[in-house]
């Protein structure tokens, strides 16, 4: 699969109700959910810390230094890899909406009607964890999303993509992830700079000292 072909996707941002988008009624039936991939390991149960469970022929889950369990390169994987996909239930876009405002973060749009939930055990791609900076991203190609790899990446190596969240509710979402370029919060990259403008205000802020009062004549 040819990497070039797809765009970058982003997951839903999680919005109070008033602020989403409503769904378009839908014009034809959507086909069913997508099954898990042939020949796929993966049971739809979390390993346990000390193990590590394979997915495919790229990807093993397990404990993350991140966060919770996340993804891992079972060998090296060239970089354009089209690693797994990431599968979920298709939703409309009024369902999604209702699940986002209840604080699924697993929400993908793929068009104009249909959005897909990978908050389901079919999903291993659903573990792998944010970071400010990724080795793959999320691309689209029609009604599939896939996980492709930005670089080179090494056998051992976590696995990560950015979230890609809006800006508007960014404070809520802290990142922990240790990249060396870490923001702090997990936010699309293309908001990085107006974050890191309004943190260095911020702290100047809180740096500067309170005026003296003014002295009193004797």
């Amino acid at each position: 699969m040819n990497a070039g072909d797809h765009h970058v996707v982003e997951p839903c941002v999680i919005l109070p109700a008033s602020q989403s988008d409503v769904a378009r009624a839908a014009e034809s039936q959507l086909p069913d959910p997508v099954a898990a991939s042939p020949g796929s390991a993966f049971t739809g149960a979390v390993p346990s810390s000390a193990e590590r469970e394979s997915v495919n022929e790229w990807l093993e889950l397990g404990s993350s230094g991140i966060h919770g369990r996340g993804g891992f390169a079972r060998c090296a994987i060239p970089s354009g890899t089209s690693i797994i996909e990431y599968l979920g239930e298709q939703v409309s876009k009024e369902e999604s909406t209702r699940r986002c405002v209840e604080g699924n973060p697993y929400i993908f749009t793929i068009n104009d009607a249909w959005d897909i939930d990978g908050d389901v055990a079919w999903n291993p791609a659903r573990f792998l964890n944010h970071s400010c900076g990724p080795n793959c991203e999320a691309q689209q190609e029609g009604d599939r999303i896939w996980l492709v790899s930005l670089c080179d990446i090494e056998a051992g190596e976590e696995l990560t993509f950015n979230y890609g969240y809006d800006i508007g509710e960014w404070r809520d979402y802290p990142c922990g992830c240790g990249a060396s370029n870490c923001l702090g919060f997990i936010v699309a990259e293309e908001f990085h700079e107006q974050v890191r403008v309004e943190l260095t205000r911020e702290i100047a802020v809180a740096s500067t000292p309170d005026p003296e009062p003014p002295s009193s004549a004797p």
